[in-house]
């Protein structure tokens, strides 16, 4: 995202993304609620480990 920047008028827009990412794990995960918890805390790893990245889990 960040190597394609959006025009609007004469002003740039530079779009940057953080993620996190995961496969359910049922062997470890008891419920769809700790697979999510778990995901989304990789995607508070990925911000606050200078954004603009994934982190998988």
């Amino acid at each position: 995202m960040q190597k394609t920047p959006c025009q609007l008028g004469t002003v740039q827009i530079v779009f940057t993304a953080s993620m996190g990412t995961g496969l359910a794990d049922w062997q470890n995960d008891d419920s769809p609620d700790l697979t999510f918890q778990r995901i989304d805390k990789a995607c508070y790893q990925a911000k606050a480990s200078g954004r603009n990245r994934v982190v998988a889990v």
